[in-house]
């Protein structure tokens, strides 16, 4: 009866161990190398998204030609959350007391994803901008156009 009360509790703690070690994954989820230039383009382009694995637990993401103030100022940022398999991305300009507006190139990477379907919103200035599905695998690399 011993040897199962020990058996049984080295389970358990195998088991708690494992469980905490995943939690602890979920929570380093987070943005890195997050950078951002205004271009210099008076011609209008698409707006685009586009999404490339790299490693095996990183998903770069560029969004290009996408419309924001510029003022001296201020500056981008992006803030990022997951709940389940959806991540909210909701990117703000600091400083909106200036009217010029300019295309900018964002680009970041969001790392310790699992490989599985995320439901992804964007958001600017905490308002819902695009949302869309994706199959993130060690093959992703797909280019969506937002049409405004």
């Amino acid at each position: 009866m011993k040897t199962f009360k020990i058996i049984l509790l080295t389970i358990i703690t195998t088991a708690l161990i494992f469980a905490s070690c995943e939690k602890d994954k979920n929570e380093e989820l987070q943005i890195v190398e997050f950078s951002y230039n205004c271009k210099a383009s008076s011609s209008v382009q698409p707006e685009t998204i586009h999404l490339k694995a790299i490693n095996s637990d990183q998903l770069e993401i560029t969004h290009s030609n996408v419309i924001f103030a510029c003022c001296p100022n201020g500056e981008l940022k992006i803030e990022f959350s997951l709940s389940d398999a959806t991540i909210i991305l909701n990117e703000f300009y600091t400083d909106i007391s200036c009217n010029c507006l300019c295309p900018y190139d964002l680009k970041f990477i969001i790392v310790n994803l699992d490989y599985k379907e995320y439901h992804i919103q964007m958001q600017r200035s905490g308002e819902q901008y695009f949302v869309f599905d994706i199959d993130y695998n060690s093959n992703t690399d797909t280019t969506i156009t937002i049409n405004n």
